[in-house]
């Protein structure tokens, strides 16, 4: 069942409609890979290392928003916020849809997890490219 479980993660991630490309992503963190490593596919195990990097990925993107929102006119910051709203219901919307297909399945949550916290390392990522890129050009 642990293989099993690593697996179909490994195939759900790669396979999750609106995920990035590998080149797209970025680099896994290492602490992330032993993390999981570790797990050896225990199905809790594994939720608490995404759960961790979640975490992690999350209060990276809050930060990054609250700069670039400080930097930014006031008509920008609009829509930035707009933007953001949309990207969470997106997220939701879509991680809901991906996990369907395991719906009641051991996996489901462990998908859910993962989907979450591969839009959220995105998007912080976007919002670090966007924030270098107002301290560089930016008014």
């Amino acid at each position: 069942m642990k293989i099993a479980v690593t697996l179909l993660l490994g195939a759900a991630m790669a396979g999750t409609p609106g995920a990035a490309s590998a080149q797209d992503r970025p680099a896994p963190r290492p602490a992330f890979d032993a993390c999981m490593q570790r797990a050896s596919g225990v199905t809790v195990d594994v939720r608490a290392c995404i759960s961790a990097e979640h975490s992690r990925q999350d209060a990276l993107l809050n930060t990054r928003y609250r700069e670039l929102m400080q930097r930014l006119p006031p008509e920008r910051q609009a829509a930035l916020r707009a933007a953001q709203r949309a990207w969470i219901a997106f997220r939701e919307a879509d991680c809901s849809y991906s996990a369907s297909r395991d719906a009641g399945g051991t996996l489901e949550a462990v998908m859910i997890d993962s989907c979450w916290m591969e839009f959220t390392t995105r998007r912080a990522t976007s919002l670090g490219a966007d924030l270098e890129f107002e301290r560089k050009y930016g008014g």
